[in-house]
């Protein structure tokens, strides 16, 4: 169980969005705004605590640090809560971060990376396996770039409702074989668009990439998070899309030549539930997914010096 404050990106900046730069201590109102001007007035809370010596600790907590964990509130209503939490329970906290964050679904208050390098200053400690962080403690903006807070809110909630529809609406052909093996590589993605595609189908695929670069973070960041809960899950998850690919092509390995560009559109309306398949915005945070696997050669054919190097 992590017991240290790490915090991606994506996280904060879901957090301090919907908290309208608003104390979250719902017992009476509170005057303190989070960011006042360049000044930094906040502290993340936990609703289930951190370690064994934190309020309302959980040891089946074993991501505490996630985005449902947490809160922001003033200092001062921070310590309160934690010094007594036989009134201010885990259920109390929960409601409170729902009635709160509720009000500002519709227009989240916006938090650049200023605002976060902010944070990070007031001692918050930022995974650098999620975000980069410069020498300087700023933090890289080719993360997430300058998408608009509500953008990045849109696209995650699609891309967790299609993975959703993956998980309980997909099932495997009888035909494709299960394989539970683990793929965690690097490798170099051009070999692998040249080995796949002809050369008038290379821009639109290397075009997909691009436009899905910084949605393609946030499937990462799911993953990521998925696979802490649940270690089987991403695999299930990957297999299920295997089997959609080789329903396309008509085949029973994922890892044949791909050959044509609308093999990875066909796919991306296979992934969406029947409502979506025409919606732009779907199709575009699906796409992001293929591309997901397509880069860590889950899809399509492997490169033979790095199969010969075992790295597939």
């Amino acid at each position: 169980m992590a017991e240290s404050r790490k915090y991606s990106v994506l996280t904060l900046k879901k957090l301090f969005a919907l908290s309208g730069n608003k104390c979250c201590f719902l017992e009476q109102d509170c005057s303190v705004l989070l960011f006042d001007g360049e000044t930094f007035n906040g502290e993340i809370a936990h609703i289930e605590g951190l370690n064994n010596k934190s309020a309302r600790y959980n040891s089946q907590n074993i991501n505490p640090n996630e985005f449902d964990n947490l809160i922001v509130m003033c200092p001062s209503h921070h310590s309160k809560i934690d010094k007594n939490e036989g009134k201010y329970t885990t259920s109390i906290l929960k409601q409170w971060k729902a009635e709160h964050e509720a009000k500002f679904l519709e227009n989240p208050t916006l938090i650049d990376e200023d605002r976060i390098n902010s944070i990070i200053e007031n001692q918050i400690i930022i995974d650098n396996s999620i975000t980069t962080i410069n020498s300087n403690n700023t933090i890289n903006n080719n993360y997430y770039g300058n998408q608009s807070i509500n953008q990045i809110l849109e696209d995650d909630e699609i891309i967790r409702e299609i993975f959703d529809y993956i998980d309980t609406s997909i099932t495997y052909p009888s035909e494709h074989i299960r394989s539970l093996t683990k793929e965690n590589i690097n490798f170099r993605l051009k070999v692998k668009i040249d080995l796949n595609f002809p050369e008038e189908h290379r821009n639109r695929v290397n075009s997909m990439i691009v436009n899905s670069t910084k949605r393609k973070n946030l499937v990462d960041d799911y993953l990521r998070e998925l696979s802490e809960l649940n270690d089987d899950k991403p695999d299930i998850l990957r297999e299920k899309i295997q089997s959609c690919f080789c329903e396309i092509l008509g085949v029973t390995d994922h890892n044949i030549k791909i050959k044509d560009f609308s093999a990875f559109e066909k796919l991306a309306k296979r992934i969406l539930p029947v409502r979506y398949i025409e919606d732009s915005k779907y199709q575009i945070n699906a796409k992001a997914i293929i591309i997901h696997y397509f880069e860590i050669c889950n899809l399509g054919e492997e490169p033979v010096d790095l199969i010969q190097l075992n790295l597939f």
